[in-house]
Parts: C-alpha cells; structure tokens; sequence
C-alpha cells in the first residue's frame, strides 16, 4: 500500500512524505518504479507479413513506424486485453506541372498554372488586356476541352503539360452613349464604350460569401457525428437534378423520436453579415426536418427553424432563416430529419452552407466578387447606366478582374453585343480601367404599364405594389418569377443573382415599394430587386374621409369659392392651394357637404380648413388647429368655423295631421338653411335653439342638445288661419332689372316687408317698410337670380330680379 502524508495516511509507514514534507524511502522506491522500471521503450524490425509484437505495461505509448524514406508516428493505449494497431504507410501523390505562357508577351494574364495529380481537372483562363483579345491556346492541347476559349478545362495527363494563350489586337468602335451603344447589331464587332456609367447593381451587392460547413467532397470544415449513430460518406445515390456533387452524407435514422445529425464547432456563429442555413436533401418521405443550433456546453441555450420536405426522392434544398439570432451565442448545429418520428429511414444529405463561425477561414467559403474570373457562367454580371440609357453586362470569362463597388463610375468598357430572348448584352472581352469616382443613382420611379424594352437595365421604382397569388410563409428562391400587382396592372419580379441577400426569407404580403433592375424575357418585362433593401414594406394605411358642412360659411359661394384643407396629413402645413391633389376638397353633389379622403398611417394629425388659395380665409386665425386620431378606416364629420367633430342633425317636419310640411324654412342659431331643408348637415356638440318657420303655420320652436351621435328633431306645426295668400289685385313693380346695387320697389296699397330669397330658397335680406315704396340695397349680393317676395296688408307678391356687375 502506498500513502502519500504521513499524517493521513492509514499506515504511516506507508507514506512518501513526513509530516515536514521532506522524503521518505518509500518516495523514492516509488518514482522508480514510476518513471524508471514500470516503463516500455522498445524498437525492433516486423516480420514477412509487417507484423511487430512486443509486451509492456499499461498506458499511453507513442508508436513510430520507420520504412526507407516514409515514416508515421500515431498515439495509442495498451490496455489489458492487449491492443492491436494498424498502420498504413503510402507514398505521396505524384504531381505533374502545367505551365502556362503568353504570346506576345504583357499582352494578357493567365491562370491555373501549377503541379496537379493526374485526371485532375484545372480551369485556365486567358484575360486580355486593354485593346487586346484572346485567340486560343497552343501547346498540348489535346487535354484542352476548348482551345478557343479563355475559359477552358485541362484534364490532367501522367505528364508535364505547356500551354501558350494568344492574344491579338482588336479592331475597335468608340461608342460614346450608352443608347447608341444598344443599337449596335449583335455579332463579332468589338465596341469601346467611351462614356461615364455607373454600376447601378452586381452580384456582391445582393450576396454574400456563404461559409461551407461539409460539401463531404473536398471541402468539410466540420465533422458531423449524430445520435444514436452519425452520418457516413457515399457516393450520390441519386447524381441529379439539383444536386450532381459525386459524394454524399449518408444517414441512417434509427427508431429514437430524437434521433439527430450534429457538428460542434470551434468558434461562435457569427450572424453580422448574413442569417441563412441552407443545405440539400433527398428524402425517401415527405417530413419535417427542424434545423436547430446551441450552445454545445448547454443544449438549452438554442434557437430554432422548422422546414418541410414535401417532394420525395429527389434532391432539393431547405432554406433557414435564422432573422434576429444573436451573433456569438452558438457553436453546435442539430439536425432532425423527420423530427420526432420513430420511423427507421435512409436520408442523404449535401451541401452545408451557411454564416460562418469564429475563427473559420475566408478560404473556407464560396467567393462571389466581382473581380473573381473563376465563377463560371452568370455570375460575373454588372448592370451599368448613364444619363442616356442602360446596359447588362454579361461577363461568363471573368475578363473584367478590376474590382468595383456599387455605384462606381467606369468607362472603356469593351465588348460585343448580343440579343437573348430580347434582352440586349454586352459581352466585355477585355479588363476595364479603376473606377473614375463613385455617384449613387436614385432610381427612377415607374408605373406597372409603363416599363418598355428601352427601359431595359436601369434602376427603377415601384411605389404601393404587392404580390399577387402567395402562400402564407412562402419565401424568396433563386431563379424564380413572381407576380406583383398594384391592383389593375401586373408584372414580372425575378430573382436574377445568384444568392440576393432576400433568399429564403418571407414574401411580403402587404404593400411595398420595390426597386430593382429592369430586365426582359421574351415579351416579358420584369424587375430584379438587387438586395433586401430594395423591398420596401409600407406601413399599413387607413382611410380617413373629412365631410365639412359649409353651411355656415359666411359669404361662401359654391360657384366661385374652393375649399382647401391643410395640415400634417402630407408634408407639415403646406400652403393652402399649393397641393391641390392632397388639399381640395370636392362637393357632394348639390349639398353643402365638401368631402377629401386621405390614405394615413395610424397616429395623431393637425389640421384646418381655408377658402381659396393662402392663408388669408382660414375658418379663424390662429390656434387650436383641429385635430384627429386614425387608427382605422374611418369617416369624421365637421362644420365650417365650429370647433369640434360635427354629428348629423335631422328635422322631421310635420302637420297636425301627421303630414310632413315640405318646404318649411328651418333656422338654427340664427342661420336660415333653404326651404324643404330638413338634413341640415353636420353640427358639433352642443346646445342649439331652432326656430321652424312656413306662410301657412305658426312658427314653431325649440332646442335640442348633440352630445356625440346624430341627432332627430321631430317639429309639429299648427296651421294659421289668419295667413295671407297672393292675390291677384295687388301690383308691385321693381326696377332696374338687372340691377347693379339699388333696387327700387313700388306698389299700389302699403308694404309691410321685403324678403329677399336666393336660388336655393335661403333668405338673404329682410327690411321692414310701411310704405309704399322702398329701396333696396343689394351691393352684398353675389351675381344670379333673386326672388323678391312683397308682404302687404292685402297678401303677397313675389318677383324675380337678376343682379348682375
């Protein structure tokens, strides 16, 4: 037995220390067995069969393996039973070299040179430079699967390879617009643009460069295990459709409700720069697969996305949107492939992609910058606009490798044109020159009808557009088309560039506003937004209608005065008369009612009321302004000069027989509205006084209170017998007629009074006579018909004047 401090251990003989920490024998004889006998250090040669057995004590040992030149070193442990090791020595890969070389020499750039295996497939390309252009390649080229083209494939021979590219001067045309440059016909015919552009969208304002977790080809960053059993690597059971790579992970989903695939990782997701997951998948079930990342020190600190596969034994891609994730939060990825089944099935899956995590290398990641000449067909494409048109710019070779940013300014740009289902291309053969600047270009805004081919390329707006025929929770997918709509035009929204940062998130289902270029297919216009900032949600909007009686306008005149209204509800108090469109309020038929509807956003809003243009005819001169709160469609109702909400206010006129009196003349604080009536508009809340008046009734009154809803008064007249009727006898003549200012009025027996009554029935002046003539001021009166109705003893005569200045 051994201790260790004399003074705890059991046997005190037994301890290696004493109670002053200084060394016993038995210390002593234990280190030596430790580090001196208890150790194995044995070489030795393997037998025919490469085989090398040898005894030791337990524990880790360090095996190195030695033949000729090679060598292997590998960790191991000897346990009990005995431990078996088996290591492979292999000679390295032998590598063969491709040069390349250019004629005439500083004529143009190649790449792809170096030592590669053989059956190794390397991409070259050939650049050109400014007003030189490729030829083809010469050398050992029977390996070469284009030798005409700058952008060829070798396939590796068991031997060194020489390769030539060949450049020549190009016969250019300066085209100094770039809408003389679209009329240019298609074909060889090499053109230089010679204006200003600028670079109004490209692929890596709309991408990202999305970290690749496993291809299980040549590129896997992590290691995915799993439970109860991890995922192997094998060859693509299905090498189709979407996906063609030669190696997949295979999975075996066992019976366990929670059985997953995972990876840990070695750094923290970092979701700064992009929040999408995707990765392919050939299931042999229609299933959820829930894609989830955690803290892999604590499974409770997660997040989650749930995707659905519903095309079957094929291979398609899921999308994960992770919006909102916290950057440096998670290092684990699990994946549940028909989450929560019991189910035993094969799943396949590729092509892990996704932000990167800490620490992982940029080398690690798909590249899509603009300069990149490797990217293969669609990628390298810019679209350039000057003050005279637009141009796509269609760059497969990669002969462009000057890198630009959005919105720089270049010119000499050089190429050839070429028509594709009518959308024009310009095709650079050769490198352009560094940006000359940089100008942000503010998109031109358009309606639905109004795109043309010769929109083609330029940045335009959509405004309060919106989808048309989308599912709930359907999402952005590359190389796809959309409807959208503004309610009686359509068009075409298509998701030009490779991986716009919009992908996999939501389609809007309300209204936007949409920027975007214009592109065209066939007879189809349509519009690629560039980045998600293109798409523009709109606020949702409510209609808020103003009814404003104007009654009670002093001086108004429906014929000659316009009605404006003003305030916060578009720009900050705008002049009156200086927005028609969004201040003039139209009548309501032949009311007194002058209605405007607006489309708001919820929240508080001022406003006020003017006749005609300016300042100067306000409802009153100053503060309060009247105010209003929208937060839905809604309808308020105002009265010219009364502060407030105005409510509706219905007389019901009738006899003593319950027979409604048509044409009663009803006064309300003093203010005569036209005979027959009896909707007398809208009034704010308060007490009011009316007085009912007709010929052949007494006069009835009354009062009645608006305390926040319509409001019904109910009158009954009681007929006057004592009342005067025209007759035939009575003569009354009046003159001038037309009159400017003064009218003279004379009869045959005494005047009592005079009322003066305009077109709609409203009396307009009243004068007390007692006389047999009278005069008339009628200088206040607007120009048109007036009836002059004459009281004596005897009856009525009415007559009718023209005023006219």
């Amino acid at each position: 037995h051994w201790g260790f401090w004399e003074a705890t251990a059991y046997l005190s003989n037994a301890a290696m220390f004493r109670t002053d920490w200084t060394e016993k024998p038995n210390y002593f004889a234990y280190t030596d067995l430790l580090f001196n006998q208890w150790w194995t250090e044995e070489e030795g040669l393997s037998n025919e069969l490469g085989e090398f057995f040898v005894r030791g004590f337990l524990g880790d040992y360090e095996i190195t393996v030695v033949k000729d030149h090679l060598s292997l070193k590998l960790d191991t442990l000897l346990v009990k039973e005995g431990t078996t090791i088996t290591l492979v020595l292999a000679e390295p890969p032998v590598t063969y070299n491709l040069a390349l070389d250019v004629n005439p020499p500083g004529t143009g750039v190649v790449t792809g040179a170096g030592e590669y295996e053989a059956d190794t497939q390397v991409t070259i390309s050939a650049i050109a430079e400014p007003d030189w252009m490729f030829v083809n390649w010469t050398g050992d080229t029977d390996h070469v699967d284009h030798p005409d083209s700058a952008l060829a494939i070798l396939t590796m021979p068991a031997s060194d390879v020489s390769l030539t590219a060949h450049f020549e001067l190009s016969d250019i045309s300066d085209i100094p617009t770039l809408a003389e440059l679209r009329t240019m016909p298609p074909g060889e015919t090499i053109y230089r643009y010679t204006g200003e552009a600028v670079i109004v969208a490209m692929p890596e304002q709309s991408a990202y460069d999305p970290f690749i977790y496993s291809d299980f080809e040549e590129i896997q960053n992590v290691t995915f295990g799993g439970w109860p059993n991890g995922p192997t690597i094998v060859e693509n059971p299905d090498p189709s459709g979407i996906n063609n790579s030669s190696m997949v992970g295979e999975w075996q989903r066992l019976f366990d409700p929670i059985a997953h695939v995972s990876a840990e990782l070695d750094g923290k997701i970092d979701f700064s720069s992009h929040n999408v997951f995707r990765f392919k998948i050939w299931s042999p079930i229609a299933c959820e697969v829930l894609f989830k990342l955690e803290d892999k020190t604590d499974h409770n600190i997660a997040t989650e996305v749930m995707q659905y596969v519903y095309d079957t034994e094929q291979w398609v891609e899921l999308t994960y949107d992770f919006s909102g994730a916290e950057s440096g939060v998670y290092d684990k990825i699990v994946i549940f492939m028909d989450f929560l089944s019991s189910e035993n099935n094969i799943f396949y899956f590729d092509d892990v992609t996704g932000p990167a995590y800490e620490g992982a290398g940029k080398w690690d990641s798909i590249a899509f910058e603009s300069h990149s000449n490797n990217k293969g067909p669609n990628l390298n494409r810019m679209f350039i606009q000057d003050e005279t048109a637009a141009i796509y710019l269609f760059d497969a070779p990669g002969n462009i490798t000057t890198s630009y940013n959005l919105y720089d300014v270049i010119t000499n740009v050089s190429g050839q044109i070429e028509v594709l289902n009518n959308m024009i291309r310009f095709l650079p053969t050769l490198n352009t020159p560094e940006a000359m600047g940089n100008s942000p270009v503010e998109p031109v805004l358009y309606t639905l009808d109004g795109v043309t081919s010769e929109d083609q390329a330029k940045l335009i707006k959509f405004s309060n557009i919106s989808f048309e025929g989308i599912e709930a929770g359907e999402v952005f997918n590359s190389g796809q088309s959309y409807t959208i709509t503004n309610g009686t035009n359509t068009f075409v929204l298509r998701t030009l560039f490779l991986d716009e940062n919009y992908i996999g998130t939501e389609i809007p289902h309300g209204s936007l506003n949409l920027t975007g270029v214009v592109t065209q297919f066939n007879d189809d216009m349509q519009i690629t937004p560039r980045f998600a900032a293109d798409i523009e949600e709109l606020p949702e909007l409510y209609s808020l209608t103003l009814n404003l009686n104007m009654n009670r306008a002093s001086g108004f005149n429906p014929e000659t005065t316009v009605v404006h209204v003003t305030g916060t509800f578009v720009g900050f108090w705008t002049e009156p008369g200086i927005d028609p469109d969004n201040q003039l309020l139209t009548r309501l038929g032949e009311t007194m009612i002058w209605t405007k509807t607006f489309s708001l956003e919820s929240g508080e809003y001022e406003y006020k009321y003017f006749l005609n243009a300016g300042w100067d005819n306000g409802e009153w001169t100053g503060d309060p302004n009247r105010t209003v709160s929208v937060e839905d469609d809604m309808t308020v109702y105002n009265a010219w000069g009364m502060m407030g909400e105005a409510f509706l206010v219905t007389f019901s006129v009738k006899d003593e027989n319950d027979h409604t009196i048509d044409d009663a003349v009803i006064t309300v604080n003093n203010f005569s509205y036209n005979a027959g009536e009896y909707e007398i508009g809208y009034l704010p809340a308060g007490q009011y006084d009316y007085h009912v008046h007709h010929n052949d009734y007494l006069e009835a009154t009354g009062n009645f209170n608006i305390s926040g809803e319509p409001v019904w008064v109910n009158v009954a007249m009681t007929a006057d017998d004592t009342a005067i009727h025209d007759v035939e006898d009575i003569d009354v003549k009046v003159f001038p007629n037309p009159v400017q200012n003064t009218l003279f009025v004379e009869a045959n027996i005494m005047i009592t009074d005079i009322l003066v009554i305009d077109m709609p029935g409203r009396p307009v002046l009243s004068v007390k006579v007692q006389d047999r003539q009278s005069e008339l001021d009628l200088s206040s009166l607007y120009n048109g018909i007036y009836f002059i109705r004459v009281y004596t003893d005897r009856g009525i005569k009415t007559l009718r004047v023209m005023v006219v200045r």
